[in-house]
């Protein structure tokens, strides 16, 4: 009887996580956490296989072949296609992070630019950019596209090579400014992104913000890089459709740890316990190469940083 207790134990929260990655998309409802479960569904992998090898071990076959296939399906779904690399030449570093309404330490941001060409801030408000102006001005990056805003809809680039502003992406409520960044010897099209959060009552925005993304991946005319907090992770199908428009996840490329696991994850940074799953991103487009990709702590956010470098098609 404790054994058969156990098992529903373990197979409740892996068949809430599976359930939820499988109709994540088709409901409709505002209020509903499917979501939020599906942005989880890689650790299904653990509850699915405690309960096959407590099932086994017990010969209770039909319980264990049922926890196998549950296991088998979130481990394909848990590695990414591996999109081709292009031939890349120019180089290029780039930083993107999600600053918690303002709330990162200034400093720490302008250390994270030290040692990368472009920054990408989201959530960024008056009071940091205004924070951040002096050090980041020192530290070379002369160039701007900012629109600070409040309540976390603010998003700001800061690049060390001239910048031609190229509009706002179309969102709920965020801003999502779309840039041209002139790099020494090459350009390519910049989107700093941050979608609505998926809470309820903004489902339909976060939907609507990923697909405003994948249509602009879809008209990006040369090498184009999509950075910034996306809201969602591949267990979402509207953001695998934009990967599916032809992009690649720089972590998936060179994933941040053993098999792309926790190391890889950036959300959230703030808890005792390792990042949980991965919304923030950098994709490029097939005329970007990844050399590089990795994330970072930065105090005084949720959110941890990707850095990545880059190689451009001259």
């Amino acid at each position: 009887m404790l054994v058969n207790w156990l098992l529903v134990l373990l197979a409740l929260p892996a068949g809430a996580l599976t359930a939820a990655r499988l109709l994540e998309g088709t409901l409709r409802r505002s209020h509903t956490p499917v979501p939020q479960l599906a942005a989880f569904a890689p650790w299904a992998l653990l509850p699915w296989a405690a309960t096959a090898v407590l099932a086994a071990a017990t010969s209770r076959w039909l319980p264990a072949l049922v926890a196998w296939a549950g296991f088998a399906v979130h481990a394909a779904w848990f590695v990414p296609a591996r999109a081709p690399q292009g031939p890349g030449g120019l180089p290029v570093r780039l930083a993107s992070v999600n600053v918690l309404f303002g709330r990162a330490d200034p400093a720490a941001l302008v250390k994270l630019a030290a040692d990368v060409d472009v920054l990408v801030v989201q959530e960024l408000t008056p009071q940091l950019s205004a924070a951040l102006r002096g050090g980041l001005e020192e530290a070379g990056f002369t160039e701007t596209d900012l629109h600070p805003a409040p309540y976390g809809m603010g998003t700001g680039v800061w690049s060390r090579w001239p910048l031609r502003p190229a509009g706002l992406l179309r969102s709920g409520r965020n801003r999502m400014p779309q840039v041209v960044v002139d790099a020494p010897g090459g350009s390519f099209e910049l989107t700093a992104v941050h979608t609505t959060a998926p809470q309820p009552g903004h489902l339909q925005a976060w939907r609507h913000d990923l697909d405003s993304v994948r249509a602009a991946v879809r008209t990006a005319s040369g090498p184009a890089v999509f950075a910034g907090d996306f809201n969602a992770s591949r267990d979402h199908p509207h953001f695998r459709r934009i990967l599916a428009a032809g992009t690649a996840d720089a972590l998936d490329v060179v994933p941040g740890g053993p098999l792309g696991l926790a190391p890889a994850f950036t959300w959230p940074a703030d808890k005792p316990w390792p990042a949980l799953t991965r919304l923030d991103h950098v994709l490029v487009t097939p005329q970007v190469r990844v050399d590089d990709a990795r994330v970072t702590g930065v105090p005084g956010t949720d959110h941890r940083a990707v850095v990545v470098r880059l190689a451009l098609t001259t």
